[in-house]
């Protein structure tokens, strides 16, 4: 197989935590990456394939998430 695993640090940019873990799982979900880490502002994913980083920065769900995001109290 050609593969170039490596793990990436991405940015969400959610402001509630429900969101940012929904992000994360469902990042996970996805066939070929997998996260590893969460915090407040970052999610660290590995990926089989280093091009799988650039896919983070546009991706569908996360603009999904956006829109029905909920602001904790």
């Amino acid at each position: 197989l050609k593969i170039s695993p490596g793990l990436v640090r991405y940015r969400h940019g959610f402001s509630s935590r429900f969101s940012s873990f929904l992000y994360a799982n469902s990042i996970t979900l996805t066939p070929g990456t997998l996260t590893v880490g969460l915090d407040e502002e970052d999610v660290t994913v590995h990926v089989l394939e280093e091009s799988n980083k650039d896919a983070l920065a546009d991706w569908k769900v996360e603009r999904v998430l956006k829109k029905m995001e909920v602001k904790e109290k």
